[in-house]
């Protein structure tokens, strides 16, 4: 009984070992990840979310907007954007969320001009609760992430090395995805708070608290809005780790305004023009969180975010994240340690019940057993995961299906070449026993042969020759006492 208990806990340990093992490696196998990337992606696509909501709008710029436009002119690059975002401000615009050209992290170099004054400063100073700076962090959260804080663009008192406005109250971040399509692309997964270095901060050590653009983009507008109860909500929220968001649809799905520029016919510089909106775009702003995008065209580098409907733009993808958060309809992502024991768990019963039951229904073959376990377990799994979705929770498919199905395959036909040999040793038992008894038949009838056999004839010998005895007395009519004397 002991050495059955103790192969059944080895035979456990290594079924168990096995799953762990599998669940290392499938999670940093790129076609598994490509495959689960194609399953969330299709769900996505068919899960409905819901109303759009109507606070949110984008604003696409493209190179040619800006007149008199030189990338690596950065005075005019900042004017640019200062009498953007001022103007929509001005026209109600609640909160306008800024993603801006790398180009606008370089310092203006103003000791070379003592006249270059820095107007976006000025309007941080004034709209500092209406303004959100997204800045791009490292590709990968860590430890050692850092993030560029947009100190150019921050004003300073004049007796203080720091900035009169801390940094977390307006810089937000964006992650860029590394490889597009990966599960931890930032068109799909997200997070709403994370720790970085400032890059300008002397000691790159200081790790800082920064939430995400929606994290805080959000903030500022229900504050702005007066909505306690959005901000309270989005509050709790941060306890969360990271969210799966939902699409609302392809590229261009959310409203979208144009930007133009009104300039005097002899001048083409931007100090001589201003962003002109028509009577409808000027509607759209009232009250709205309006997202800038990033420019387009000749000069500007191009991102572009791979998402379960195609390509989009930074701005949209970032649309798509706050209106997640802002409905309550994104999707939460169940951490690495739960795939894990999931797939442990329906590995370790696979292995167990087909050894088990093995056993006990010998009539049954092995593949009949194992088809229908893995079509009970694997349909049962789909179900509840279809169930969970639509509830708001994705639960991994192809790691957890591809594991049970693989080692139930290989338990079964394990299962079955025991059951095999122990067939096979059982046949040559018999015919060793066939072949045993046989020789036993033969030795006995040998023995009868040589032995008794020879007794009984010799005994009816004796009978015959006395038979013939008594016929020859009887012809010569002697008697037989005095012949046998």
């Amino acid at each position: 009984m002991n050495t059955v208990r103790y192969r059944q806990a080895i035979g456990i340990g290594l079924v168990t070992a096995w799953s762990v093992f599998y669940c290392a490696i499938s999670s940093n196998l790129p076609i598994l990840n490509k495959m689960e990337l194609e399953i969330q992606d299709n769900l996505i696509r068919l899960h409905k979310p819901g109303l759009m909501p109507k606070e949110i709008l984008l604003l696409k710029i493209e190179q040619p907007a800006i007149p008199g436009h030189n990338s690596h002119n950065l005075y005019k690059l900042n004017l640019f954007y200062a009498i953007l975002v001022k103007s929509l401000i001005n026209s109600d615009a609640k909160l306008v969320v800024i993603n801006l050209p790398i180009q606008m992290s370089q310092y203006i170099d103003i000791d070379t001009d003592t006249q270059l004054e820095h107007p976006f400063k000025e309007l941080i100073s004034k709209y500092s609760n209406q303004i959100v700076l997204v800045a791009r962090p490292s590709n990968l959260p860590s430890e050692k992430s850092v993030i560029y804080d947009y100190h150019n663009l921050l004003p300073f008192d004049n007796e203080s090395i720091n900035p009169s406005i801390p940094p977390e109250q307006i810089v937000s971040y964006f992650r860029y995805a590394a490889h597009p399509q990966s599960l931890d692309s930032p068109a799909r997964k997200a997070e709403l708070v994370s720790n970085f270095s400032y890059e300008d901060y002397p000691d790159i050590n200081i790790h800082h608290k920064v939430k995400s653009v929606a994290t805080i983009a959000l903030e500022k507008f229900y504050i702005n809005s007066g909505n306690l109860k959005g901000f309270q909500n989005i509050t709790n929220l941060q306890t969360l780790l990271y969210f799966q968001m939902n699409f609302w649809g392809s590229a261009d799905t959310f409203p979208s305004i144009e930007l133009h520029f009104q300039c005097p016919s002899s001048q083409l510089e931007i100090e001589h023009c201003s962003p002109s909106f028509d009577p409808q775009s000027l509607q759209k702003l009232h009250d709205k969180l309006v997202l800038i995008d990033l420019p387009e065209g000749k000069g500007f580098e191009t991102y572009r975010e791979l998402s379960p409907f195609g390509e989009m733009s930074v701005g949209e993808v970032e649309a798509n994240q706050i209106a997640s958060l802002m409905t309550h309809s994104f999707l939460t992502i169940i951490p690495n340690w739960f795939d894990y024991i999931i797939t442990t768990l329906g590995i370790d019963f696979i292995s167990l019940y087909i050894l088990s039951q093995g056993k006990k229904h010998k009539l049954i073959p092995v593949y009949l057993l194992v088809g229908w376990l893995l079509l009970i377990l694997v349909g049962s799994y789909v179900t509840l995961s279809f169930i969970l979705f639509y509830q708001g929770l994705m639960l991994p498919l192809s790691i957890p299906i591809l594991g049970w199905l693989g080692t139930g395959s290989v338990v079964a036909i394990y299962s079955i070449l025991k059951q095999s040999t122990q067939q096979q040793q059982k046949l040559a038992e018999r015919q060793a026993i066939l072949l045993q008894s046989r020789k036993l038949l033969h030795r006995v009838a040998t023995d009868i042969h040589d032995g008794p056999l020879q007794e009984l004839k010799l005994a009816m010998d004796s009978i015959e020759l006395l038979a013939s005895f008594w016929a020859d007395v009887r012809s010569r009519k002697v008697p037989a006492f005095t012949h046998f004397c």
